[in-house]
């Protein structure tokens, strides 16, 4: 599975080195999302998938986030889900940026998509991760203010640079009291620069952190560098070690 992943990552590139579909074509969703997931069920494995990204970036003249294609092409994304039970889904990143009313904390919006998603797929997990404007991966949003953004979700999802235990203490309290999985959702990432970044050790570190919670999380290797943009990496190996430290059985329900 290691180089399953491994190879994914070299071979990517560009802003978008997860796995890219566009939801416009019905082709790439049925066959290129099928065949990853196919790749994950056989191997037992999950995938998180965020429907979008954000608004600021461009891709073939369109932006590779707005909240009208997330609606018109619901049914072609739903249909090719429906065939898995491999997965997790979020609404995307940067929400902020182009979910409706989202940046003045208004999640009417938000919470219409999560609860059109469940009665579609009411086996997944499905979510979406916050983020104040502006807030360059800090979690400064109000613990009620993230439990009104969580509470018709599955899952309940923060968005953590660089969390501290006491912080990874509190989402855990706050999930399980709404008997729910804790997710931070950001990426935490290598070679990051000049946002926060993380050391090899360091991560290796809040990993660990995170399995002793039962906290689920994204890690990423993208050796980013301004002057020649983003690409991505296998992980070191003691990253590897960290992932793989067994969960206690208190915390077992993370591995949904």
């Amino acid at each position: 599975m290691r180089e399953w992943f491994d190879e994914k990552c070299r071979n990517a590139s560009g802003p978008m080195f997860e796995i890219g579909v566009d939801l416009e074509d019905d082709y790439l969703v049925g066959d290129r999302l099928s065949r990853l997931l196919e790749e994950c069920q056989t191997r037992k494995k999950r995938a998180h998938i965020w429907v979008q990204g954000d608004t600021e970036h461009w891709q073939d003249g369109k932006p590779r986030a707005d909240w009208n294609r997330i609606w018109n092409h619901m049914d072609g994304l739903v249909s090719t889900l429906r065939a898995f039970d491999c997965y997790s889904l979020g609404l995307g990143f940067d929400l902020w940026e182009w979910v409706p009313g989202a940046r003045h904390r208004d999640f009417t919006e938000f919470h219409r998509w999560i609860r059109a998603m469940r009665e579609e797929l009411p086996g997944a997990m499905i979510g979406g991760r916050p983020q104040a404007p502006n807030s360059r991966n800090n979690p400064d949003e109000s613990w009620e203010t993230l439990d009104r953004w969580n509470h018709p979700c599955t899952y309940y999802s923060v968005e953590y640079g660089k969390p501290t235990p006491g912080e990874l203490d509190k989402l855990a309290e706050q999930a399980a009291s709404q008997n729910k999985i804790a997710f931070s959702e950001n990426r935490d990432r290598l070679f990051n620069e000049p946002y926060y970044t993380y050391t090899p050790e360091e991560l290796s570190r809040v990993i660990r952190e995170y399995r002793k919670r039962g906290i689920a999380c994204i890690v990423a290797n993208w050796e980013f560098k301004r002057e020649r943009g983003r690409r991505s990496g296998p992980l070191p190996h003691g990253i590897y070690e960290a992932i793989d430290v067994p969960i206690s059985p208190d915390t077992a329900r993370l591995d949904w």
